[in-house]
């Protein structure tokens, strides 16, 4: 937790400013917090009790913590007004930024380590309540590997028409990915809708495989004196779809 409330007053404290003589809350649940600081960590409130509380941060990293602080300075940088993990009493949450341009309000959490799939949902619905938008942002743990189709279920969104994921990158901001370019179990690429000559040959495999999937559909056309391979290149998808699906890409638009 980088900001804590001074005991006392409704003021607010950075831990990078904070006296460790002065005693200071968790603006969330009210309860003592512990400023921690020195040349080897970043500095930093810690609850002093370990209770349960629902605005705790408590064994975020320094990347974590250095992000964050980064991000105020991107955001600003492209117009947004920033506020640092604040804490919002109508839903019990503290998103990591609230990002303001010109009306619209965003949330900002900035994801480093894992986290389950609930925990994610659970601060989104939150956010949802008050009609703000959120945005997962990964962090460098996440960038050291291909993404797996459950996590990029957890943390995607459908931006410009394609699922994307948005990734910190330091000094050159947030970078929003494309799934095809993240996913590390279909291996698929976006040349394989741009040519629809390139999936007629993967459909003709399918076919030569006997694969379970095709051979109702080309039984049926089969009665009809036609076959899966003679589908139309003006039927085929050029434009990628979501990942993780296990119908075949140019089954969809049949449905």
């Amino acid at each position: 937790m980088y900001i804590a409330q001074t005991l006392g007053t409704t003021g607010l404290m950075t831990a990078d400013k904070a006296d460790k003589q002065c005693n200071y809350v968790c603006p969330g649940c009210q309860t003592p917090v512990t400023v921690k600081k020195g040349r080897l960590k970043q500095a930093h409130f810690a609850h002093t009790s370990l209770q349960k509380c629902q605005a705790l941060a408590e064994g975020e990293s320094a990347v974590h913590l250095l992000g964050k602080l980064a991000m105020v300075d991107f955001f600003e940088s492209i117009g947004g007004r920033v506020v640092l993990e604040p804490w919002l009493p109508e839903i019990q949450q503290r998103p990591d930024l609230l990002v303001t341009f010109d009306n619209r309000q965003v949330a900002i959490e900035f994801q480093c380590a894992p986290i389950s799939a609930e925990r994610v949902q659970r601060p989104t619905a939150g956010f949802a309540k008050l009609g703000l938008d959120v945005v997962w942002v990964l962090g460098p743990t996440y960038q050291q590997r291909k993404l797996q189709q459950a996590t990029l279920a957890k943390f995607a969104r459908i931006r410009h028409e394609t699922l994307q994921v948005a990734l910190w990158r330091g000094k050159d901001g947030i970078q929003w990915r494309e799934w095809w370019t993240v996913d590390g179990r279909t291996h698929v690429g976006q040349e394989d809708y741009s040519d629809p000559i390139r999936q007629l040959a993967k459909i003709q495999q399918q076919v030569v495989r006997r694969d379970r999937r095709i051979r109702q559909l080309q039984k049926q056309l089969y009665q009809q004196n036609r076959t899966v391979t003679g589908i139309p290149i003006c039927c085929h998808i050029r434009q990628p779809l979501p990942g993780g699906l296990k119908t075949p890409h140019w089954i969809l638009p049949r449905s």
